[in-house]
């Protein structure tokens, strides 16, 4: 049977929302989501969490995870330097220890799309399991057509504007979330493209700043059947 290794990114501060992953919503940490999420969803192996920080590393291990260490020098407001490649070499010799070698299937989890659910995580690795032209998938959520992109000299240019095309004859455009199943000997193959696997934009949601606590309770609160009851403070325990 293939190996299924699921890897967690975490950093301890935090280039717009400090200490992020320790924040607690509806009385769990941020990054305790990402990890059940793996755990939960019934097909991976092995999660591991990659962090400088040991609170997020302890939080890993007491839910059954991997810590791995990751250096500072690989922490970009630590003024890292290093290339993916290296910050892939230091998180796999690591992961031969503990697992033996890398993942025949491996899951990438961006700590800050937290509310995909375990269901949807399965989902996305069946399809990818069947789609063998691709290297994987990547979870995708639908935005509008109007996009225009800002150009150096303050203009707009518009990247999917035109007003003269009715909006049901628009392309679909999607918005690419930090989730995504791949497959190690499809890419050595030369698979290199994912995928779009749609998900809602509840679960497609990208907390990045404290602001953002409010809506990422709300939709907790939603898929618990907990809207009616009693509302904490957001943020609770920051």
């Amino acid at each position: 049977m293939p190996t299924v290794h699921a890897t967690i990114i975490a950093r301890g501060g935090g280039s717009t929302f400090h200490r992020k992953n320790t924040c607690r919503v509806l009385g769990t940490p941020i990054i305790a989501y990402a990890i059940q999420t793996c755990q939960q969803a019934g097909f991976i192996d092995h999660v591991f969490v990659w962090s400088e920080d040991e609170e997020i590393r302890s939080i890993a291990r007491s839910l059954g995870a991997h810590a791995l260490e990751r250096p500072h020098s690989m922490v970009h407001y630590y003024s890292g330097f290093a290339t993916q490649e290296e910050w892939a070499a230091q998180r796999g010799r690591q992961i031969e220890v503990i697992a033996g070698g890398p993942g025949d299937v491996n899951v990438a989890f961006n700590c800050n799309n937290f509310l995909l659910r375990p269901e949807t995580l399965a989902a996305m690795h069946c399809q990818a399991r069947e789609d063998e032209a691709v290297g994987g998938v990547i979870a995708v959520a639908a935005v509008e057509p109007g996009l225009c992109l800002k150009t150096r000299d303050g203009s707009l240019f518009p990247f999917w504007n035109d007003l003269s095309v009715p909006r049901a004859e628009h392309p679909p455009l999607y918005r690419r979330t930090g989730v995504a199943v791949t497959f190690r000997e499809r890419f050595r193959n030369g698979r290199m493209a994912l995928a779009p696997f749609v998900v809602s934009r509840e679960e497609a949601f990208d907390l990045q700043h404290a602001e953002e606590l409010p809506l990422a309770e709300f939709y907790l609160r939603k898929r618990l059947g907990l809207l009616d009851s009693d509302r904490p403070a957001a943020g609770e325990g920051c």
